[in-house]
């Protein structure tokens, strides 16, 4: 997909309505392994600290890159929302809809991380 010119390294805490309408990488949602979920079932405080990734392509659409199955066993456990990174490609901060920054910004917590040109992420 190119160079990667934006991202959210930390502190967005995603609502877990808009991580599970998103396609896996790897179409994981319809390649369940039971194993992972088992073991995310019964580590969830420890393995839900762990961010979510999620990349978003030139032309702006997101996919889950890692966490496909923490997203699964949140929203079976009722979680409402989950850590998440997010990376742009080739420009696609500027045309991203869901994913746009600007409306990302709105789930920041902890540190203030925004999004401003091609290749910065300012902390």
């Amino acid at each position: 997909f190119g160079p990667v010119t934006g991202w959210f390294d930390r502190g967005l805490n995603l609502p877990l309505d808009e991580l599970v309408v998103l396609s896996g990488e790897c179409n994981e949602q319809s390649n369940v392994r039971a194993d992972s979920l088992s073991y995310i079932k019964a580590n969830f405080t420890e393995v839900s600290k762990v961010a979510v990734y999620v990349e978003v392509d030139p032309l702006g659409v997101p996919w889950v890159s890692e966490g496909n199955h923490r997203i699964m066993v949140a929203a079976e456990l009722g979680v409402k929302s989950l850590p998440v990174h997010v990376r742009y490609f080739s420009g696609g901060e500027r045309k991203a809809v869901a994913f746009a920054p600007s409306r990302l910004v709105g789930f920041i917590s902890g540190i203030f991380i925004i999004i401003i040109g091609a290749n910065k992420c300012l902390k």
